[in-house]
């Protein structure tokens, strides 16, 4: 094994935790990428607890997403986004849904008792799924469908 490659690979799948690019791996078999919920704005996988009057952050937030980005971390409590308070599921719910991706809403929130706010841009649901190229409008190929075929089996393929 070569000691550069296999540190390159060690780095990039496990420091990094990158993963392969399967786009063009699944394109050998006619499958493609397509967004899960295109247009729809996210802040990240949250854990929320409410309150009543607040969000209580109740998790770690993940590195890279938008509440992250502001610094909001478990224990911190979401008051409002925008002009909208947040003191129920609903409420948060009604908030990602009226967004776009790169929308910027202030946040106001309170940590170890100290009311902060700060500017959050709302980022694109990273959600995908894998479809066969024929439901795109394009058409696979006789290679790509024998693929899919010796791999997936005859009436085989992911829809998500």
């Amino acid at each position: 094994c070569d000691p550069a490659f296999a540190a390159e690979v060690f780095d990039r799948m496990i420091r990094d935790s990158g993963l392969p690019d399967f786009a063009p791996l699944l394109a050998q078999a006619g499958i493609v990428m397509q967004p899960q919920n295109p247009g729809k704005a996210w802040t990240g996988p949250v854990p929320l607890q409410f309150t009543g009057t607040a969000a209580k952050v109740s998790g770690a937030t993940a590195p890279g997403t938008p509440l992250y980005d502001i610094g909001l971390d478990r224990g911190d409590e979401i008051v409002a986004v925008g002009d909208t308070v947040i003191d129920s599921q609903a409420d948060w719910d009604k908030v990602i849904q009226a967004a776009r991706p790169r929308d910027e809403v202030v946040v106001r929130f309170i940590r170890r008792g100290r009311e902060g706010v700060a500017r959050m841009r709302f980022a694109a649901d990273p959600s995908f799924k894998w479809v066969r190229v024929e439901t795109t409008g394009g058409q696979a190929t006789e290679a790509q469908l024998a693929f899919r075929r010796a791999w997936l089996g005859e009436e085989t393929a992911p829809e998500s």
